[in-house]
């Protein structure tokens, strides 16, 4: 281990004498030295297992019983950072939501075409979502949501981009973390996460129900798309959240294509709360009819706002509140909305930024440039951005960023693993106040490379966030987060 540490201190030295920015090494200092976290593991017995070939092997062989892998050294946080975080994180949300509030429940008109253009590229109207919410509470506004965030060389971390609704991860932080926590020996007193109870007995709490009450459990009823029959699937998630559900003994209803999930929860009177994971069919219009009526008709409460998800467009990362003047830890990269210009009016040098469709999932529709001439790169830009454009009314319209390019934080490579890059998420319940509820946050570490995506589906593996109090080798209990 001390020759480990000791190439490692050479090798990142080596590398910082090259650039004047290098990436932020999470496990070792400018001077080659293990950060405090990666210490306490080491001073109580249970290092990141660095050159552990056989817990490699088995983490990437199918520890979830599907096609996801787990990168076998953890990512090792103090407490205290991941509280500054998630305060500055908690703050963003309230801000995205404050959009939706002030447009949907408000009636606001400044830029009211420009927002229906966005609303409309998630799949509702302005129209639709006012009759929708009309004469509710803001109370009821409540979602999942879980921002991307990249460390930079200064140690700050900087937001990608925000994702609310259908938020990955939620469904894996706990399987990830009982995985390797079994294959590492790790003590017991690394506490498990489980973001969907957390959530559940959080959501059912505000509204008067107990998740530990039997009767209040037989009036709640989840819809969640699942498969218990196909054996082949590349990423259970859906299934892993499936049986979270099941084992707190929640009903739980598969999406429908026709109105009898409709039905089936309106006949039965006792039901008081609908964890509405999914949408209730895969129809447009029987999704609008349900909600309407479960949002005038009824009193049960639903514990995601229905068109909430329309503030995930990417366009609205530089609207939100100004990290960059104010944030702690967490600020906003140099982003550009781009969705009304005109692609021969961008000023930006294409081979600095990112571009990216603003209602691209999963890592698709994403624009890097090489080292071509900028007369090359300006050309491909024109093409992308006509490829993901529409028009509407005789106008033409782009929907995208730009984003300038960071450099991702890095976790170091063994002899049996490469170096990654690290992307984290802080995994988070919204409800109407504006307070937030927060488990252990999820993560995913890629092979460092240039233009690197840390999307699961782009090859990325699961990566186990641990977060240790900052006293000097002293176990700690990591309990979940209430804020």
């Amino acid at each position: 281990m001390l020759i480990w540490d000791m190439l490692h201190t050479f090798l990142y030295l080596f590398v910082a004498c090259l650039f004047a920015n290098p990436s932020y090494n999470e496990v070792f200092d400018d001077n080659g030295k293990k950060r405090l976290p990666y210490f306490i593991l080491d001073q109580i017995g249970f290092p990141a297992n660095f050159n552990n070939q056989k817990l490699s092997h088995k983490m990437k062989d199918s520890p979830l019983r599907d096609k996801l892998k787990i990168h076998p050294i953890p990512l090792v946080m103090e407490e205290k950072e991941y509280i500054d975080i998630i305060s500055d994180i908690n703050v963003r949300m309230v801000d995205l939501v404050s959009i939706f509030y002030t447009y949907v429940f408000l009636n606001h008109s400044y830029s009211e075409d420009y927002i229906n253009i966005l609303f409309n590229l998630e799949g509702w109207s302005l129209e639709k979502l006012r009759a929708l919410w009309r004469g509710q509470p803001k109370e009821k506004l409540r979602a999942f949501f879980g921002p991307d965030l990249y460390r930079m060389h200064d140690g700050r971390w900087a937001v990608l981009e925000d994702n609310i609704g259908n938020v990955g991860g939620r469904g894996d932080v706990k399987a990830i973390f009982d995985s390797m926590t079994s294959a590492s020996d790790w003590p017991s007193y690394f506490i498990r996460p489980d973001f969907i109870e957390a959530s559940v007995a959080f959501f059912l709490e505000s509204i008067g129900l107990s998740l530990d009450d039997p009767k209040d459990i037989e009036k709640t009823v989840a819809i969640w798309q699942y498969d218990t029959e196909k054996t082949d699937i590349d990423d259970k998630e859906d299934l892993r959240i499936y049986e979270e559900l099941k084992q707190l003994g929640i009903r739980v209803i598969k999406p429908s294509r026709n109105t009898d999930l409709i039905r089936d929860i309106i006949a039965n009177e006792g039901t008081k709360a609908i964890l509405n994971f999914s949408d209730p069919t895969f129809n447009k219009e029987l999704n609008y009819d349900f909600y309407y009526h479960i949002l005038q008709e009824t009193n049960i409460e639903l514990m995601v706002a229905p068109g909430i998800e329309v503030i995930d467009n990417k366009a609205f990362t530089h609207m939100v509140y100004d990290m960059k003047k104010k944030g702690k830890v967490a600020i906003d990269i140099e982003s550009y909305d781009l969705v009304t210009e005109i692609p021969e009016k961008i000023k930006l040098k294409p081979s600095d930024y990112v571009f990216k469709a603003s209602n691209g999932v999963q890592g698709e529709q994403v624009l890097f440039f090489n080292d071509a001439s900028e007369e090359v790169n300006r050309k491909n830009l024109e093409n992308f951005f006509y490829k993901n454009s529409f028009q509407d009314n005789g106008n033409h319209y782009f929907f995208y960023i730009a984003q300038k390019l960071i450099s991702p934080s890095t976790i170091p490579g063994d002899k049996y693993n490469p170096e990654v890059a690290i992307d984290l998420r802080p995994l988070g319940y919204f409800y109407g106040n504006g307070s937030t509820v927060y488990s252990s946050p999820w993560a995913r570490a890629a092979e460092l490379k240039k233009n690197v995506k840390t999307n699961i589906n782009q090859g990325a593996s699961e990566l186990v966030v641990l977060l240790l109090a900052d006293e000097a080798a002293k176990p700690f209990r990591c309990q979940y987060l209430f804020h």
